[in-house]
């Protein structure tokens, strides 16, 4: 393994912190899927975690890892997400207890009961007030933002664009309100352990 590839990132990243020290010399298991940053499963003990070494260019994605910090632990406390271990920004770090359970598939959310499940986590996760120190995320600039770069690449869809429009229109019709989001509500990124649902990666 190379000096620079992400394995060989993650673990020294780990050495440097003592709650996180045994899990930089023992296995970890790749987690594929991710589009900027690189994921694992490790193991201490008889504890599971997930490990995660943030993107390079994660802040062109309008990524604020200070941030990230600071509402893992809110939801964390509310139940909504897995506590975090280590949120190490400088060095695009993050470690987390590895809840058990599977990811949704797309068949999951399509389940009535299942979008009930989720609908009352969202509402727990809407309800809980905005702390110092959270970004503010306009969704219109973020969507911007994202297909700009698409742009750039060559893709285009003014299909998806004119339905944009109309959801932009709706929701400027509409009053602010400032609440803690997920951001990205894919359902890999819901986690089902038979009783209740979990949020990850955000």
């Amino acid at each position: 393994t190379s000096p620079d590839s992400p394995e060989s990132r993650v673990r020294a990243a780990l050495a440097c912190h003592p709650e996180t020290r045994a899990l930089a010399s023992g296995p970890l298991e790749a987690v594929e899927g991710g589009l900027s940053n690189h994921a694992w499963f490790a193991r201490s003990g008889a504890d599971g975690y997930f490990v995660r070494l943030g993107g390079r260019h994660a802040s062109s994605f309008g990524i604020d890892r200070v941030a990230e910090c600071r509402l893992l632990e809110s939801v964390a406390d509310a139940g909504i997400a897995p506590r975090a271990v280590i949120c190490d920004p400088a060095r695009d770090l993050l470690v987390t207890e590895r809840v058990p359970g599977r990811a949704w598939t797309r068949a999951d959310v399509l389940l009535p009961d299942n979008l009930m499940r989720l609908g009352a986590l969202l509402r727990s996760l809407h309800a809980i007030a905005p702390q110092a120190g959270w970004p503010q995320v306009s969704f219109t600039s973020q969507a911007r933002r994202l297909e700009e770069r698409l742009a750039a690449l060559g893709v285009q869809d003014r299909e998806l664009r004119a339905h944009a429009d109309e959801a932009e229109r709706a929701l400027a019709e509409r009053p602010a309100v400032a609440t803690a989001c997920h951001n990205d509500l894919h359902h890999l990124n819901i986690v089902d352990d038979g009783g209740r649902l979990w949020l990850v990666d955000w």
